[in-house]
């Protein structure tokens, strides 16, 4: 007797894809390729009739398929585990390409991390970028003579100085200028992320890049300042979009760094966190504090409360008794503190002040005395200052340049440079020990600062017409010179200012005794 046949359902076989840790998208490419060629979706199988035998007689029997597991639907599932597993592989792929121009990139929480800045300088005033190209060979220390520390895509010990100056005086409209500053910049090969992100670069804006870069070791995270010419192949000029410079660039960067050590580990995250504990700057330890802090500001301080117990907090509680040894918060309990609401711009203040002592100390003229405190000049509330110049550099958070006076007031003074700054530096005035007097004018109403140079701060100790005329120019305002005990060409000075005011003193005291005789 023929058997009445029904279609079945296959059961379905696991796939036994192997483990595959993804390292690049030719890597995920290739898997992609091998589960689509190896896919196999559900579909109705037909079984032919058969026969059981029994007692000698043909029985009927028929087929059913076996009840679906979960939830029914009316039509046939069209996925299967290896197409969801394609998926999955898929979006692998597209997060490893690179951003395209003003499009947000993915971020992937367990890619390395590189923070990136970026900024440009216009050419707007002669030797400004010459003077760039100086201050990043200068702190540079790979190479044996700075001005030839700078690579290319393709070469090294390139004249960083000779090469941007050649860019402004070509009349190019910009300087683009970026600092790559990985998480782990003493374990990468600098070199090979520069070029490889430049690249990059290049492919997303869809124009050949000119640039030249140089490597720093000289702080305690290596990092690279790129200088970027800012015109397209075509001649026009180079524009970045504003959503490519905030996460375009660095999440290539991020990509690119997490090719040459792998993913961040624990390990990594709690390497990083523990030496952010000490650090003079704004960390993620601060960020995660900073968290806790209400919108409405209103208070001074704002409290933080963490529990021990869990290993991520034990590195926020170190940083919170460290903000505290800093003065920037005050323990309110057990686990519990008060935090100052402008903790992100004081630490941001330190670690400037740090920078800026680190490259006095490095390229600068020494100061009279360590005891001499730093400040910022301020144009609106001075209206003379002399002094000597103790160095000329350039902060790497705003790109401006800037200059350190040792103040015969007993102070360093840190002065951003000006547009007349910059010209007499272009032509190679306002040297290192050299006394300089700044002087605030006013043009159509404007702020205006003028700058004499005085010549070698040495020969000025020497200079008696110099010491009369300050003396006396001192003396008419109501301020005597006096010793205040500092060491080095300050208290030299100061000696030497004295000096004349007590000779002019003298001179006074005959003609005022002249002019008031003593009565009877």
């Amino acid at each position: 007797m023929r058997s009445t046949l029904f279609p079945t359902e296959p059961q379905k076989k696991k796939s036994r894809l192997p483990s595959v840790h993804v390292t690049s998208p030719k890597r995920v490419q290739s898997i992609v390729n091998r589960i689509m060629s190896n896919a196999r979706f559900a579909k109705p199988v037909f079984v032919s009739w058969s026969q059981v035998v029994g007692d000698n007689k043909p029985k009927e029997f028929r087929l059913y398929p076996r009840r679906l597991r979960g939830r029914q639907t009316s039509s046939p599932r069209p996925w299967c585990s290896t197409y969801i597993l394609l998926l999955r592989y898929v979006r692998l792929l597209r997060a490893h390409r690179g951003p395209q121009s003003g499009r947000r990139a993915s971020v992937r929480p367990y890619n390395q991390r590189c923070a990136v800045r970026v900024m440009y300088a216009k050419n707007a005033t002669r030797g400004q970028w010459k003077a760039h190209g100086r201050y990043i060979a200068r702190e540079s220390a790979s190479q044996g003579r700075a001005a030839e520390a700078g690579f290319d895509a393709t070469e090294r010990g390139i004249n960083i100085v000779a090469r941007l100056d050649q860019w402004q005086y070509a009349g190019y409209e910009r300087l683009w200028k970026l600092i790559l500053s990985p998480e782990f910049g003493d374990k990468i090969d600098l070199i090979r992320l520069t070029r490889d992100l430049t690249k990059r670069m290049a492919r997303d804006l869809d124009t050949r890049l000119e640039w030249v870069a140089v490597s720093h070791f000289n702080t305690d995270n290596p990092h690279v300042h790129i200088a970027l010419r800012g015109v397209r192949a075509d001649g026009k000029p180079l524009r970045l979009e504003r959503d490519y410079v905030k996460h375009g660039i660095r999440s290539i960067a991020e990509d690119l760094c997490t090719r040459q050590l792998g993913y961040r580990t624990q390990s990594d995250v709690a390497q990083a966190q523990h030496r952010e504990v000490s650090q003079q700057r704004f960390t993620s330890l601060d960020r995660a504090i900073a968290r806790d802090k209400p919108i409405d500001g209103q208070s001074s301080h704002f409290p933080v409360n963490r529990n021990p117990a869990p290993l991520k907090n034990q590195y926020v509680i170190a940083r919170l008794k460290t903000l505290e040894r800093m003065g920037l918060a005050e323990a309110a309990g057990l686990d519990q503190w008060l935090v100052r609401q402008d903790l992100e711009t004081a630490l941001r203040a330190m670690q400037r002040l740090g920078d800026r002592q680190k490259i006095l100390a490095a390229h600068g003229v020494p100061v009279s005395d360590t005891r001499l405190p730093l400040a910022m000049f301020d144009l609106g509330k001075c209206t003379t200052l002399e002094g000597r110049i103790l160095v000329h550099g350039e902060d790497e958070g705003s790109g401006r340049s800037f200059m350190m006076l040792e103040g015969t007031d007993a102070k360093v003074h840190c002065i951003y440079h000006t547009p007349q700054m910059a010209e007499a530096r272009g032509r190679g005035g306002l040297r290192t020990n050299r006394f300089v007097r700044l002087r605030k004018l006013f043009e159509n109403g404007r702020p205006l600062l003028e700058i004499d140079e005085l010549g070698h701060s040495k020969k000025i100790l020497s200079d008696r017409h110099h010491h009369e005329e300050t003396a006396r120019r001192l003396m008419q305002s109501g301020t005597t010179p006096v010793e205040e005990g500092w060491g080095g060409w300050l208290g030299r000075y100061q000696s030497a200012l004295r000096k004349a005011a007590i000779e002019l003193e003298d001179v006074r005291k005959p003609s005022r005794e002249r002019d008031h005789p003593r009565g009877r």
